[in-house]
């Protein structure tokens, strides 16, 4: 596992820091100095619009993008080579979820809020970001998350050498999210990661064979269903002096 650190300022950050997360457009866009303080670091580049065709963590949660508008970013993401990450609050996790399966995209990955102390990825999730300043000793103005160290930690490009673990993960998430369950055996999962090429160019094809199978198609009929009722959603939004992704 590694540790992430982010911030609206990125001087607020240790400058020891291994991994970085920062916003790349808005009122907190980090400065060229702010990336470059970071520039030996894993960096996580967070957009606050969905209309930002860059970056590759789309920051989904109230005053910033809406569960419905983040399968067109993750879409214009994975055209441009990117592998997207979406960061959203454990309690809109499955608004997020339902927007996907609805407009039948495949889900990217997820960076999970819950400021709960506890280090622990939620199943489905890449990192979690578990403890905002109120939780750190001191109260520096930075939150901190876990990231699973088997994804590679900076948010790899199509294109780019694509590890046996990220391919496991690939596969597990379209399982996940494209079935509703995990895979049936260790041998399954291995299974379709093996099918993933080495560049990740043909990633999508292997994750539509999955939730385009009879039993993903069954699955989002499922999924489908729970949209016909307006679903409550709970809004949440740090303070401006809090830290990124908030």
């Amino acid at each position: 596992m590694t540790t992430m650190y982010d911030s609206t300022n990125p001087f607020d950050i240790p400058p020891t820091a291994e991994m970085v997360a920062g916003y790349i457009d808005g009122l907190y866009a980090w400065p060229p100095a702010g990336w470059a303080r970071f520039a030996g670091a894993k960096q996580w580049r967070v957009a606050v619009s969905p209309f930002t065709n860059d970056g590759n963590v789309l920051d989904v949660e109230a005053g910033d993008a809406a569960p419905s508008q983040a399968p067109g970013w993750v879409t214009r993401r994975r055209a441009a080579g990117i592998a997207p990450i979406i960061y959203v609050q454990a309690s809109s996790w499955a608004s997020v979820r339902l927007a996907f399966a609805a407009q039948r995209v495949a889900e990217p990955y997820y960076w999970i809020a819950s400021y709960d102390g506890d280090p622990t990825i939620p199943a489905g999730a890449i990192a979690k970001q578990y403890a905002d300043p109120t939780l750190i000793a001191g109260h520096p103005h930075y939150d901190v998350s876990n990231v699973d160290s088997n994804f590679g930690g900076g948010g790899s490009q199509i294109g780019e050498e694509v590890t046996h673990s990220e391919k496991r993960a690939w596969a597990r998430l379209a399982y996940v999210a494209g079935l509703g369950r995990e895979p049936e055996s260790d041998e399954a999962l291995n299974g379709w990661a093996e099918g993933i090429a080495d560049d990740g160019s043909n990633v999508d094809s292997v994750v539509s064979r999955i939730i385009d199978s009879p039993e993903g198609v069954a699955h989002l009929a499922r999924v489908s269903a729970l949209t016909s009722a307006k679903p409550v959603l709970v809004p949440h939004k740090h303070p401006a002096s809090e830290a990124v992704a908030d």
